[in-house]
């Protein structure tokens, strides 16, 4: 089960399909998420392989709040003991997943509406839509999902 938003005009389809470019870098790194201190970790971890690589500084900027969801979410709503967080960047666009260890979800994943509009929580993947080009759900391999989210360098300018 593959579940990905794609915006207006998106003509990649994303992982399995459509155009792809070769990856250019990879990293691959593991997250204690035991607390709640998990998201800032991915977020400063992010920030430090994105600075390596040279990625612009607004691009940079929207990757940080995208991961910071993501982890997130895999520390509020699944009991993952450390989160898998891959960056990869290509020449046209960066891209990351976070994977849990939490329930498969049995359809589509989309941005909940809020009951409130001071609500505190619950614009987590409504942000990660705001801020991706595109962005998907994927079974992860033994159990759990992995949620990616891909930014063109060209977008964040």
């Amino acid at each position: 089960m593959n579940h990905q938003h794609r915006k207006e005009g998106d003509l990649d389809s994303g992982p399995g399909g459509g155009k792809r470019t070769a990856a250019t870098s990879r990293a691959a790194l593991v997250i204690p998420a035991l607390t709640r201190a998990a998201p800032g970790v991915a977020r400063k971890r992010t920030v430090q392989v994105l600075r390596e690589w040279d990625v612009p500084a607004d691009c940079c900027g929207l990757l940080e709040l995208i991961v910071s969801e993501l982890a997130t979410n895999a520390v509020l709503h699944t009991r993952s003991v450390r989160i898998p967080l891959e960056i990869e960047l290509t020449a046209d666009s960066v891209r990351v997943s976070v994977r849990d260890r939490g329930p498969r979800p049995a359809g589509p994943i989309r941005p909940r509406a809020r009951t409130h509009e001071l609500d505190e929580s619950g614009r987590g993947l409504e942000l990660v839509d705001a801020l991706s080009l595109r962005w998907g759900v994927l079974p992860a391999p033994g159990a759990g999902s992995t949620v990616w989210a891909t930014v063109a360098l060209a977008q964040a300018r």
